[in-house]
């Protein structure tokens, strides 16, 4: 507590709730107004309306209503923490998400704005992690940092973990002791970084109380002194030294100034400090404390005040100690001085500089480490980054003054997690994934297995696609399917490496595994037709005319095409018939195959792979039309590039879009569909015939006429044409005779 220099206080009497809902109201709004200058209270109160209705009929266990709950977390903040609009609306509504089904994340945020919903969400997600019996610490700890997006987020729950421990003896034993323990775990250690010490010190003296109730009331016992009377002791020890000071010459002649902070130990301290020494209370000389700080630099005023002090007090010459002349290993420096006071009450004294405080309450020289022992040595909140981060929090806070909400963020620098998520499993196993990982990817973390039958998620109760990316704190619940395996195309799908490692892996071996079937099929074509002996004859023929590379790719496709198997057993009997030659002349053979050349034509090479080309019957695309392509399962299938059902391709995940020319296409003749809409057919057909005058490349072979007694008619007209020059030929005439006949592009589906 600051004694000197005395600043104007803001302390106002913390409200005692619970008297009914429209005092408890004013009350709340009064002591707002005592901390701030720009209170919003059009927004306080309709928060606190909402606190209320969702916690109407809803008591705690010490009786209280549930609604006062949230009014003490917001108060404390506002006490002991800092003002702010949006956090004391946040701590308000910080426990009405699922009280009951009226009041829902969604309508927060369309009540309150997205800042607020954002803070209340991730509050609320720490709070159910803490229900959670999650078996490693140090994850939790990671896991609740990596869901401060906001700083307001953890001073709320500090708030709301403060005012739990404060009544926890209406709590359970066991449940009082897991509460007791992640505060000293979680919250002590974070009060601390944050320079809440007052706060960190209660914490931890009120769950020691939990934890070890024997020694803690054997040092209550022990104290002469409340730690009220203690405060009001170290008041009174002060005055003298502080009116010393203030006429201390050479102070005054070099424009040094100073305070004085005074400080009480708390129980747990206390208790810390007879294991750290090995002495009994009788003999601790820093139960109670002053702290004096000069603004200066010259590092020998310090020796100068503490010599000054001993013309006031009697001191303790074993307990004066020189940290300036002689530093701790860690850069820690300051003297140190035990005086004995009234009733011959113990009192230490430290004297450093400005920047000796600064060292020693900021840098390596942080008396932490030792006071901690919950925490381990390897714990993320020893990390530099994490200490960079709560200094500058620590630093606002410590000014004592209404911070701006853009000052306050700008210090959040906090990013050591931004490319890491940590999502839990219905075990409570933390999984850590990369930022943007989906169901998928947790599930194969999982196990293999799991994501290779992966049909969906519950992700906090609520069933998901394979595809949503998860966030911090979700709590995941993979749905198995049945007959379900990978897609290749799931790999540009997942972010891990053992997603997509598993999916490749998996690919390949299927694909092992088709390609032995489809090579066992092909065996038995060939002894369907007695050529054992000529296998390898047949297989070359084939992947020849039937442009395969390799014979993997082959067996792959036959175990998958029908139609290819169909096509192999009729081109293998022909091989069989005519002596292993094969002849491409269609005038001279059969139905048959024809049927193999047919295919054989529509096979082309795009890279090193050959694919079926199928011109799509609903747009009936031509050579010289702008078209777009896509490859699927062996198949392309060719568009014209304004044709509305291609985007239906696109939504496919086993299509792939590929680039097109129509140089590979190998045969010539395309199926053309035009529509004509005009109010006579005598001058449609008479402007079709001069079109096709001539012309050896066209041949019409149905035509359909549409007359519904409306004054348009309608004429589709179903060609066999080499290019797309027809319809560019008859667009012309229309130009030129400017004749209002509409002309439009049908697919052959249409005839």
């Amino acid at each position: 507590m600051l004694l000197y220099p005395e600043k104007e206080s803001r302390k106002a009497e913390t409200p005692k709730f619970g008297k009914g809902e429209a005092k408890d109201l004013v009350s709340f709004l009064n002591f707002c107004k005592k901390f701030s200058s720009n209170l919003d209270e059009t927004l306080i109160k309709k928060a606190f309306q909402y606190n209320v209705e969702a916690n109407k009929n809803l008591y705690r266990k010490s009786g209280d209503p549930f609604y006062t709950h949230p009014l003490e977390v917001a108060a404390f903040l506002i006490e002991n923490i800092m003002f702010d609009n949006e956090m004391i609306v946040a701590a308000l509504l910080h426990d009405v998400i699922g009280k009951n089904e009226f009041y829902k994340l969604e309508d927060i945020e369309t009540e309150f704005g997205n800042v607020i919903s954002l803070i209340v969400d991730n509050v609320q997600r720490i709070t159910n992690l803490e229900r959670r019996e999650i078996g490693n610490i140090e994850y939790f700890r990671r896991l609740m940092l990596a869901l401060t997006t906001d700083i307001r987020i953890i001073f709320i729950k500090i708030a709301d973990r403060y005012h739990d421990m404060k009544t926890i003896s209406y709590l359970l034993p066991e449940t009082q002791r897991k509460i007791a323990e992640d505060t000293m775990q979680i919250y002590v250690p974070l009060a601390h970084r944050f320079g809440l010490y007052l706060i960190k010190s209660e914490l931890e003296d009120l769950s020691f109380k939990v934890l070890d109730k024997e020694n803690y009331e054997k040092i209550v016992h022990k104290l002469k002194m409340t730690k009220k009377e203690r405060d009001e002791y170290l008041r009174n020890f002060a005055k003298p030294i502080i009116e010393r000071l203030k006429e201390m010459r050479e102070l005054n002649e070099n424009n040094i100034n100073f305070e004085v902070h005074g400080r009480v130990k708390h129980i747990y301290s206390i208790y810390n400090k007879t294991l750290l020494r090995g002495k009994p209370i009788e003999e601790l000389y820093d139960l109670i404390g002053l702290r004096i700080i000069l603004d200066t630099e010259e590092e020998s005023y310090c020796e100068m005040v503490m010599n000054e002090i001993k013309h006031i007090y009697p001191y303790i010459p074993e307990t004066y100690k020189d940290y300036i002349k002689n530093p701790k290993p860690n850069g820690y420096k300051s003297i140190h001085c035990a005086f004995i006071g009234e009733r011959d009450e113990k009192v230490e004294i430290q004297v450093r500089t400005m920047k000796m405080h600064s060292v020693a309450e900021k840098g390596i020289a942080a008396h932490y480490h030792y006071k901690s022992g919950f925490i381990t040595v390897d714990t993320i909140f020893n990390d530099p980054q994490i200490e960079e981060w709560a200094n500058d929090i620590r630093d606002l806070l410590a000014r004592k003054e209404e911070i701006p909400l853009e000052k306050l963020m700008e210090s959040f620098k906090y990013d050591i997690f931004s490319d890491e998520i940590y999502v839990l499993t219905p075990k409570q196993e933390i999984k850590i994934l990369p930022k943007n990982a989906t169901v998928l990817d947790f599930a194969y973390s999982v196990h293999t297995d799991v994501g290779n039958r992966c049909a969906g998620a519950k992700i906090n109760g609520k069933i998901q696609n394979i595809f949503t990316s998860l966030k911090n704190g979700d709590v995941v619940e993979i749905i198995l399917g049945e007959n379900l395996e990978p897609e290749l195309s799931w790999i540009d799908k997942v972010i891990t490496p053992k997603a997509k490692h598993s999916i490749i892996k998996y690919y390949k071996q299927k694909r092992a595994e088709k390609q032995t079937q489809g090579k066992e099929l092909f065996d038995e074509i060939i002894e369907k037709h007695n050529l054992n002996q000529h296998r390898s004859l047949v297989l070359n023929k084939c992947l020849e005319l039937l442009k395969y590379s390799n014979s993997d790719e082959f067996y792959l496709e036959l175990f998958k095409d029908k139609e290819l198997q169909e096509i192999v057993d009729l081109l293998v009997s022909y091989l069989k018939q005519n002596n292993f030659k094969f002849s491409f002349n269609l005038q001279k053979h059969s139905k048959s195959l024809k049927r193999i050349l047919n295919f054989a034509e529509r096979r082309v090479l795009i890279g090193n792979k050959a694919f079926v080309i199928n011109l799509a019957s609903c747009c009936s695309p031509v050579r010289g039309d702008d078209t777009v392509a896509f490859t699927k399962l062996g198949n392309v299938y060719i568009h014209r590039a304004d044709c509305k059902h291609s985007k239906y391709e696109f939504a496919n995940i086993e299509t792939r879009r590929i680039d097109f020319s129509w140089d590979i296409i190998n045969y010539d003749i395309f199926d053309m569909g035009l529509k004509f809409t005009y109010h006579s057919f005598d001058e449609i057909f008479s402007l079709v015939e001069r079109a096709i005058e001539g012309r050896n490349d066209v041949q019409i072979y149905k035509l359909v006429k549409e007359d519904n007694g409306l004054e348009n008619k309608v004429l589709k007209l179903f060609l066999k044409v080499k290019n797309n020059s027809i319809q560019k030929k008859i667009e012309e005439i229309l130009q030129e005779k400017k004749v209002p006949i509409k002309i439009t592009r049908i697919g052959i589906e249409e005839a």
